[in-house]
C-alpha cells in the first residue's frame, strides 16, 4: 500500500514540489561531514570536497557533486558505489552486451555511459589513481569519503571522465593518535562478515601506518541449481580438444555461496610541514556463484536453473605513492600508481535445463600504470591556479569462449550450429600523455571566474584472433563454406590507432550571500576511440570513433538558517557526438548474429537534480532528492547486415533508424525520501533511520535485428530501515533492506541470439528482504 501510494502521479508531483521548497533532500550531501554519534552532530556543518584538487566548501564549487562520508556509507549499509543507486541523483549502472557478470558493469551519469565492453565514460579514482573498469566498484574499505562528480571532469581528473568521475578518498593514518574499528555483521542470507582496521603513529609525529581487512562469506540470496560436472559437447566428446580451446573448461566447480577477502595498508611519512609521502597497497579476491546469466525473465524468482553451475572469480591488487612538497606560493604533487584486475566469468548462457551444454566464459585481465605531476598555488589570494602533466600505460586482454552444444530454430539459431566452438581473443594496449591546467580568479569578493583545459594524446594497439571449430553434424548449412576471412585461425590481426583532443571548461560562480552560491558552467568531455573487443572477421578489427560531450549546467547550492537547511539544485543539457554503443548485427551472407560497437552520430540528455536536507530540531532530520534525466538519440542508424526491408537485397536501404529513442539503462526519474531521529537515553542513544528510493523503468537491447529486441526493465522501489543503540565506543545495529520484499530487477541480459518471443532473457535482480544485525567497536 505504501509503495503504491508513493508511485502515484500525484504523490510524485507532491514529492517534487516538497523537495523544491527545501523540505526534502539527500542525506548524503548534508551528512557528508557529520559525526556518526547519537547526537547527529555536524549535520549542518560545512562539507569539504576536493573536486578541484584543493580543499573547498561544497557550496563554493561550480560542479554538481554528491558526497558520502564514511559515517553516511555506514548508515545506509553501502558496500560499493552501486549500493547508492536511487540515492545518487542521475546515477545508474549499465550492463554489458557480452556478459552478465558482476565485473562487467559500468557507471552511467546523466545518461552518459556505455553498454559496451569498452573503457568507461565515468571513471573511478582511488586517492587520485585511475581504477581499471574491472575494478571500478570494489568493496568500500577504510573510506574517508566518496565524491561523485557529474559532468565532464577531464580538465582535472583526466581520461574517461566525460560523464563524470567517482573520487574515492581513503583515510590517512594519524601521526599522533591510535584509531581502531572492529565490526561483526550477520544477515538472513547466512552472511558472516568481519571488518577490522587499526592505524596510528609508528614514530610519533613522523611516521604512521594503518591496515584494514574485510572477510565475508555468504550463501547469497539466489540458488544455482546446475550440476558441478559439465556435460560433454555431444559433437566433441574429446576433452583434449576442449582443452585446446580453453584449458579451464573441464575444471570449473560450483562454489558454495561466495567468499571475499579485501585488505588495504597505508604508510604515511611527514618530514616537516612542507613534505609528506603516502604509500598504499590494496588487494581483493572474490569467488563464488555469480548471478549469471540470471533468473529467467518471467519466473519472478531467485533461482538459476541451468544444467551447469560454475565458480566465478575476481582478483585485484595495486599500489600507489603520493609525494607532496610545499614551497612558498605553490605545492608540487606527484601521484604514481599501478592497478591490476582479473576476472573469470563462466556461465550456462541459456540458464535452463532445456538446453544441455551451452556455455560461455568471458575472461579478462586489465592493468593500468600512471603517473601525474602537478603544481598548484597554495596561497589565499584571489588567483588560484594549477598545471600538470599525466602519462599512462594500459593493457586489456579478453578471452571470450562459447559453445553452441544444444540449439534449435526456436532459439533463434538453426540446429545446424549445434556443436560450434568459438574463441575470440583480443589484446588492446594503450598509452597516452596529457597536459592540463585550471585558473580561478575572484573578480570581486562575490564573483569567481574559472577556466581550465586538457590536451590529451592516446594510442592503442590491438591484436585480435578468432577461432572456430566446426562440428561434422551433417546439417551444417552456413559455416562450412565461410571462414570469415581468417586464413588459418592461428595468425592474429594487428591494428593501431591514435587520437588527440583538446577539452576546455569554464564557469562563473556568484556568492549571493556567504552561504548561498549560484553558478553556470560549460565543459567539453572526451573518451578516446578503441577497437571491437569481440571480432568475428579481420575486417571487424577497425577503429571506433572517439566519443565527445558538451555539458551546459546552471546550479544553486548553499546553507540557510544556520545550516538547518542545506540544498543543491542544478539543470543540465548534455550534447553527445559519436556515442559508443553496442548492437547486434548479422554477418553478411549468413544469418549468424554478432555483437558490434557502433557510433551514434548525435544524441543528447537534459534534466535537473534537486537535493537537500531539512533539520527541524537538533535530533530530527528529513532528507531526499529528485532527479530527471531525459535522453534521446538525435541521429543514430544501424546497418543490420540482413535483408531488413524484405526487398531481397542486403544494402543501405536496410538501415535501422533509432533516432528519437531514449538511451538504454537510463531511468527518467529517480527520487529518495529519508528521515533520521535520535532518541536520548540516560547514558546512551537510539538512532532511528529510514529511507525510500524509487527508480523509473528503462530498457536494454537495440532492436537493430530480430534477435536483439528492446527488452523493458521495470522500475523499482526499495524501503530500508535501521535502529542503532549507541553507547560510548559501542554501536549495536539492526537493519532491514528492501523491507517490503519487492522483486527488484536492476537490468536484463539477452543471452546470445534470442528471438523476440521467448528466448533466453534473464533478470539481474537485487536482493529480496535482507534483515541483519551488526556490532561495532570504535576507538
Amino acid at each position: 500500500m505504501f509503495t503504491k501510494a508513493l508511485l502515484s502521479p500525484g504523490a510524485r508531483a507532491s514529492l517534487a514540489a516538497t523537495v523544491a521548497l527545501g523540505a526534502l533532500a539527500t542525506g548524503q550531501q548534508a551528512a557528508a561531514q557529520q559525526a556518526p554519534d547519537a547526537e547527529m552532530a555536524g549535520m549542518g556543518e560545512e562539507i569539504t570536497v576536493t573536486a578541484r584538487k584543493r580543499d573547498e566548501s561544497l557550496k563554493d564549487v561550480p560542479v554538481a557533486v554528491t558526497v558520502y562520508s564514511s559515517a553516511e556509507l555506514e548508515r545506509i549499509n553501502a558496500t560499493n558505489v552501486e549500493s547508492t543507486l536511487g540515492m545518487t541523483p542521475g546515477l545508474y549502472v549499465g550492463g554489458n552486451f557480452l556478459s552478465p557478470s558482476r565485473d562487467y558493469r559500468q557507471l552511467i551519469i546523466r545518461g552518459v555511459g556505455t553498454n559496451s565492453p569498452l573503457e568507461p565514460s565515468v571513471a573511478t579514482f582511488v586517492d587520485g589513481v585511475y581504477s581499471p573498469a574491472l575494478d571500478f566498484d570494489n568493496e568500500l574499505l577504510d573510506i574517508e569519503r566518496i565524491e561523485i562528480l557529474k559532468g565532464p571532469q577531464g580538465a582535472l581528473f583526466g581520461r574517461n571522465t566525460e560523464g563524470g568521475a567517482v573520487n574515492i578518498v581513503t583515510k590517512k593514518p594519524s601521526l599522533t593518535d591510535m584509531h581502531a574499528r572492529v565490526q561483526l555483521l550477520y544477515d538472513n542470507f547466512d552472511t558472516a562478515q568481519a571488518t577490522a582496521s587499526l592505524s596510528g603513529p609508528i614514530i610519533d609525529g613522523k611516521l604512521s601506518g594503518g591496515v584494514s581487512v574485510l572477510v565475508r562469506h555468504s550463501d547469497t540470496f539466489f540458488d544455482q541449481n546446475g550440476a558441478n560436472v559439465i556435460t560433454p559437447n555431444p559433437f566433441f566428446p574429446d576433452r583434449d580438444l576442449a582443452q585446446e580451446f580453453n584449458s579451464k573448461y573441464t575444471s570449473y566447480k560450483a562454489a558454495d555461496g561466495e567468499r571475499q577477502v579485501t585488505a588495504r595498508a597505508k604508510l604515511r611519512y611527514v618530514l616537516d610541514d612542507s613534505f609528506e609521502a603516502v604509500l598504499s597497497a590494496n588487494i581483493s579476491q572474490w569467488k563464488g556463484q555469480d548471478q549469471a546469466p540470471g533468473p529467467m525473465v518471467d519466473c519472478h524468482c531467485y533461482t538459476i536453473d541451468g544444467d551447469q553451475a560454475f565458480q566465478n572469480t575476481s582478483k585485484s591488487y595495486g599500489t600507489a605513492l603520493t609525494l607532496e612538497k610545499s614551497f612558498t606560493g605553490a605545492t608540487l604533487t606527484m601521484i604514481a600508481g599501478y592497478q591490476k584486475a582479473k576476472s573469470s566469468a563462466p556461465h550456462d548462457f541459456d540458464g535452463t535445463t532445456d538446453r544441455i551444454g551451452n556455455y560461455e566464459d568471458y575472461d579478462r585481465i586489465q592493468s593500468s600504470a600512471s603517473v601525474e605531476l602537478r603544481l598548484a598555488s597554495n596561497g589565499s589570494g584571489p588567483l588560484q591556479w594549477l598545471a600538470g602533466l599525466y602519462g599512462f600505460r594500459d593493457k586489456s586482454f579478453t578471452d571470450r569462449f562459447y559453445i553452441f552444444a544444444d540449439m534449435d530454430a526456436e532459439d533463434g539459431i538453426q540446429s545446424g550450429y549445434d556443436g560450434l566452438w568459438n574463441q575470440q581473443l583480443t589484446d588492446i594496449r594503450r598509452k597516452g600523455v596529457a597536459g592540463f591546467g585550471q585558473v580561478s580568479y575572484d573578480i570581486t569578493d562575490q564573483l569567481e571566474l574559472s577556466v581550465g583545459a586538457r590536451y590529451s594524446w592516446e594510442k592503442a594497439k590491438v591484436t585480435a584472433l578468432e577461432r572456430f571449430e566446426f562440428p561434422d553434424n551433417g546439417v551444417y548449412p552456413y559455416l562450412t563454406s565461410l571462414d570469415y576471412g581468417w586464413d588459418d585461425f592461428v595468425t592474429p590481426v594487428h591494428r593501431s590507432g591514435s587520437w588527440d583532443n583538446f577539452s576546455p571548461q569554464a564557469s562563473l560562480l556568484y556568492k549571493v550571500t556567504p552561504d548561498v552560491s549560484v553558478y553556470a558552467s560549460v565543459a567539453k568531455g572526451y573518451k578516446a576511440g578503441s577497437f571491437q573487443t569481440a571480432p568475428v572477421r579481420p575486417s571487424d578489427v577497425v577503429p571506433i570513433d572517439p566519443e565527445k560531450t558538451t555539458n551546459y549546467e546552471i546550479g544553486v547550492k548553499g546553507r540557510l538558517f544556520g545550516g538547518l537547511l542545506q540544498f543543491d539544485a542544478d539543470v543540465f543539457y548534455v550534447k553527445i557526438k559519436d556515442q559508443q554503443l553496442s548492437a547486434v548485427i548479422f554477418l553478411e551472407g549468413s544469418d549468424f548474429p554478432t555483437t558490434t560497437i557502433t557510433n551514434a552520430s548525435s544524441s543528447h540528455t537534459k534534466g535537473f537534480e534537486l537535493t537537500g536536507q531539512l533539520r527541524p530540531t537538533q535530533r530530527f532530520s528529513i532528507n531526499g532528492n529528485v532527479a530527471l534525466v531525459d535522453s534521446e538519440f538525435d541521429n543514430y542508424s544501424v546497418l543490420p547486415g540482413n535483408d531488413r526491408n524484405g526487398d531481397g537485397v542486403v544494402n543501405a536501404d536496410d538501415v535501422y533508424d533509432r533516432s528519437g529513442q531514449a538511451f538504454p539503462s537510463t531511468p527518467k526519474w529517480t527520487y529518495t525520501i529519508g528521515a533520521q531521529y535520535n532518541l536520548p537515553l540516560a547514558d546512551s542513544d537510539i538512532l532511528f533511520d529510514a529511507n525510500f528510493r524509487h527508480v523509473d523503468s528503462t530498457y536494454v537491447g537495440s532492436a537493430s535485428t530480430s534477435v536483439d529486441p528492446i527488452i523493458p526493465v521495470p522500475g523499482w522501489n526499495r524501503l530500508d530501515a535501521s535502529v542503532s543503540w549507541i553507547k560510548g565506543n559501542w554501536t549495536l545495529k539492526a537493519f532491514a533492506q528492501n523491507l517490503t520484499d519487492n522483486y527488484i530487477v536492476l537490468s536484463r541480459f539477452n543471452s546470445f541470439n534470442v528471438q523476440p518471443l521467448g528466448g533466453f532473457v534473464h533478470n539481474r535482480v537485487a536482493a529480496p528482504r535482507r534483515v541483519g544485525a551488526s556490532v561495532t567497536f570504535k576507538y
